[in-house]
């Protein structure tokens, strides 16, 4: 199966596919924080979430719900942004923080993100440290 991960490093994905699980759920833990933190997305529904990622222990259907929930919004209002920027409206460097804060927002919300321990969480992985290239590519201060 062919990750957004392996588009921009193959190698790094090739060595995260031999990581055991536990390995790779605190990768995407930390991925998730480090798309959050880097978007400066702050939101008292994502602290629930970001808890369970961090801790390794499964969420609350209603924490997954709230966070579905701004991951909606973030998207509704990236997707007005885009619409902005392709008509210039918007400086396209506004379109690519509303959507790099949209994924950072769902990262944590990816159930396998919070899987119980055993689950392979290798997508939310993949999505987290796609999060976070998104993530740089709207900032500007990264190289």
């Amino acid at each position: 199966m062919t990750s957004r991960l392996s588009t921009v490093a193959v190698d790094l994905a090739e060595r995260l596919s031999h990581q055991p699980p536990r390995r790779l759920r605190r990768v995407a833990a930390a991925a998730t924080g480090l798309a959050v933190e880097r978007t400066q997305l702050a939101d008292p529904r994502l602290d629930a979430a970001l808890a369970a990622v961090r801790d390794d222990v499964p969420a609350a259907v209603a924490e997954l719900s709230q966070v579905l929930a701004l991951t909606e919004e973030l998207d509704e209002i990236a997707w007005n942004a885009q619409e902005q920027a392709e008509a210039g409206v918007l400086p396209e460097q506004a379109y690519l923080a509303a959507f790099a804060r949209a994924r950072a927002a769902a990262s944590p919300g990816n159930p396998r993100c919070i899987a119980a321990p055993g689950v392979p969480s290798d997508p939310c992985m993949h999505l987290s440290m796609h999060t976070g290239q998104a993530s740089r590519k709207g900032d500007q201060d990264c190289s």
